[in-house]
């Protein structure tokens, strides 16, 4: 069965106090890596109560979010508390905490303002932006149209596999074996300790649509240090095959509203991640989100537009630590939190 991230983030208004609201939401235990909901859905969850929370205000859009996991979630319902600390005219600053078994679990900041439209060219960029056409202006990383990258299975115990399809750029696995290969002097920036992963990800479910609250699912995919070197290397990392890397800390950074027509897909986000450093297991990670150009991953008969890569807008940009643990850890802290949960039931 496809579960909606859309559907499974979405709160309910409890009642308001004041500057603060205080909302009703629930973790699917479909989506969830092991017993564990996945990150990517409780920050999901957190957007959709930034959204809901400031709704009939006349800034609307989330530009950035900072999570802290202080405690593991549980597939179970959750209290959402949303404090109103500062507002202005261009600007909404507001704190964000999740409970769950009476126990503060997620602790977020989100800064509200108002995002611009995506410039397709330097003429109608705003002011002090890097616009397409600018010399200095980043195009999409991808090399391959999403038609070209075949689909690969998603680990068995990730639940929320079900919901999406992810098709990987095979350059950045190639790129990340010559590392290995080249004796790293320093001397080459494109060599010096990067390891890279490149993709896309398309959500199944017909709700799962490009918006604010999905783009935190695709950040949060990516594919740990682990997962993107060869068996032997990950296990002289101590890496055992069945591992958990549950965020720490993540941050993001929303840079446009997202485009819509014929040259975007509405369920496709292109992803490419890079890893400069891995210290007693904790990964740091940072992320561009960007568009994909319509159609069906994998599908070799569609149809390319000439010059794709011209029109794709980076969405978001992201940053985490994750930090790699045995598989067993996970499933030990979750007996653990649905044993408490249980309990209090």
């Amino acid at each position: 069965m496809v579960i909606s991230f859309v559907e499974s983030s979405a709160v309910e208004l409890v009642k308001t106090e004041g500057d603060v609201l205080y909302y009703r939401g629930s973790f699917h235990p479909d989506l969830a890596v092991g017993p564990l909901p996945f990150g990517g859905v409780i920050i999901s969850t957190v957007l959709s109560a930034v959204a809901a929370a400031v709704q009939d205000k006349q800034v609307k859009d989330v530009i950035h979010l900072t999570v802290n996991f202080l405690r593991a979630c549980v597939t179970a319902p959750c209290d959402i508390c949303v404090t109103f600390v500062r507002s202005s005219k261009s600007f909404i600053n507001l704190d964000v905490t999740i409970i769950q078994q009476n126990r503060q679990r997620i602790a977020a900041h989100a800064l509200v303002g108002t995002l611009s439209d995506a410039p397709l060219d330097t003429t109608t960029a705003p002011p002090l932006s890097l616009a397409p056409g600018h010399p200095l202006s980043r195009k999409i990383p991808i090399t391959v149209h999403p038609s070209q990258a075949q689909p690969v299975p998603l680990p068995p115990h990730w639940g929320m596999a079900r919901s999406v399809c992810v098709a990987p750029d095979l350059l950045y696995d190639s790129r990340n074996k010559l590392k290995l290969r080249t004796r790293n002097d320093g001397s080459d920036p494109n060599m010096n300790g990067i390891i890279e992963y490149g993709g896309f990800l398309q959500f199944l479910h017909p709700m799962d649509t490009l918006q604010q609250c999905t783009l935190p699912v695709v950040a949060d995919m990516l594919p740990a240090v682990p997962r993107l070197l060869p068996p032997e290397e990950a296990k002289k990392l101590g890496d055992t095959g069945y591992s958990w890397h549950p965020t720490m800390t993540f941050s993001i950074d929303f840079k446009h509203r997202i485009p819509r027509g014929s040259s975007y897909s509405t369920n496709t986000a292109t992803i490419y991640s890079q890893c400069r450093f891995m210290t007693d297991g904790r990964g740091e990670y940072n992320v561009e989100i960007w568009t994909a150009p319509a159609g069906t991953l994998g599908d070799e008969s569609a149809c390319v537009e000439p010059q794709w890569r011209e029109k794709m807008v980076c969405l978001a940009t992201a940053t985490q630590m994750a930090l790699s643990m045995t598989g067993e850890a996970s499933l030990r802290v979750g007996e653990k939190a649905n044993v408490a949960r249980e309990a209090k039931l």
